[in-house]
């Protein structure tokens, strides 16, 4: 019988999501540390906000390849889904009539219909590397454009009233400047995105599943076999409350968030697959033409 579901393999690799967990942890520390000196008028090192604006921007390229292995996984596990249904007969034995089998296939086009009607999502590299790119492109802009505003605001002062030029200039910077700003704030918008997708169609690719084998349990008993349940289920988790818990922690929720939806729950459904896939294989051939 031909893998019908994703494979280790198909796994982010713990090293780097530990490695993304400790730079968002060192971010969060030196965000807290530049607050304070703010609050108390000391002026940020410049290394550190170049270390700072380092790190951002590498925690970025590991949460894009978490998000890329991830969607890939979903998108693999779907098509996977589909060819399944598409091809899976029962296996006619003395114990399996062929009005079963036959009640079976037309349960399995019904499911077919819900695998069908999962919807078709955006190229998983394409997904994900919009993220780095947006982020990139904002934080470039950011940095650039108010280093450049706090070497240049105390000469054009000096001056005042500010003249026509001097006003349009530093509109034209506040501007690039809140381009910049709207970038960060879509990429950030599109990682609650990611997530979101992620464990909705991670959920429904579960409920599927829970319906093909709930079709095969009566079947299975005639044939003295006994398909296990779940010992553990995907979770519908509250998006906007994850968001509201991402603002309220300055970002250290994401942790959590990116752990649960992109890692744990997946991997904990691949382990439950190959346990119910492993029985399912007993009374069901798969159709190679």
């Amino acid at each position: 019988m031909p893998e019908i579901v994703p494979g280790r393999k198909d796994l982010v690799p713990r090293i780097v999501f530990y490695v993304y967990t400790i730079s968002i942890i060192i971010l969060f520390c030196m965000s807290l540390t530049q607050i304070v000196q703010t609050l108390v008028d000391i002026p940020t090192p410049t290394y550190l906000k170049l270390v700072s604006t380092a790190l951002s921007l590498f925690s970025t390229f590991l949460i894009t390849y978490i998000f890329y292995i991830a969607l890939k996984y979903i998108k693999l596990h779907r098509l996977r889904l589909n060819d399944f249904v598409s091809k899976a007969e029962i296996i006619v034995s003395d114990k399996i009539s062929e009005v079963d089998a036959t009640n079976f296939k037309t349960a399995l086009e019904i499911v077919g219909s819900r695998v069908r009607r999962l919807p078709k999502r955006v190229s998983p590299p394409l997904l994900s590397s919009l993220v780095s790119i947006l982020y990139v492109i904002g934080l470039v802009t950011v940095e650039s454009v108010s280093r450049y505003l706090y070497e240049i605001t105390p000469e054009m002062f000096l001056e005042f009233p500010l003249s026509s030029e001097t006003l349009m200039e530093l509109f034209t910077y506040m501007s690039i400047m809140g381009i910049g700003s709207i970038l960060l704030l879509v990429s950030t918008i599109l990682c609650f995105y990611i997530l979101h997708i992620l464990n909705r169609d991670l959920y429904e690719i579960e409920s599927i599943e829970e319906q093909i084998t709930s079709s095969l349990r009566p079947i299975a008993s005639k044939a003295d076999l006994r398909l296990p349940y779940r010992e553990f289920t995907t979770s519908r988790r509250n998006t906007v409350l994850y968001i509201i818990l991402y603002l309220l922690t300055l970002g250290l929720f994401s942790i959590y968030w990116v752990y649960r939806v992109a890692i744990k729950d997946i991997e904990e459904h691949t382990k439950e697959d190959s346990r119910l896939y492993s029985e399912i294989s007993k009374i069901l051939l798969i159709r190679t033409h």
